[in-house]
């Protein structure tokens, strides 16, 4: 009986390992209209249950034009019409 419960203890311990290898992250993608936003120098993130993406090129792909004051460092962005 006790090498039963071992071979079955043992059994559950090799397969929870595999389970965490397999469970591995898949890159994030972002979606807007059917189209996939491609973010170049710094892929999404999820940080405490919050996707975190960089803003350029979502706001670009919404047609935002955006600008960078060097001096006060700031971002701004404009856009006529609806988003």
């Amino acid at each position: 009986m006790k090498k039963i419960s071992a071979s079955i203890l043992a059994l559950c311990l090799l397969t929870s390992v595999f389970s965490s290898v397999l469970a591995a992250e898949k890159p994030l993608s972002v979606w807007q209209n059917g189209e996939q936003i491609q973010f170049r120098q710094t892929e999404p993130i999820i940080e405490k249950g919050v996707m975190l993406v960089p803003v350029r090129p979502l706001l670009q792909k919404l047609g935002v034009e955006i600008k960078w004051d060097q001096a006060a460092g700031t971002v701004s962005g404009a856009k006529e019409g609806p988003l």
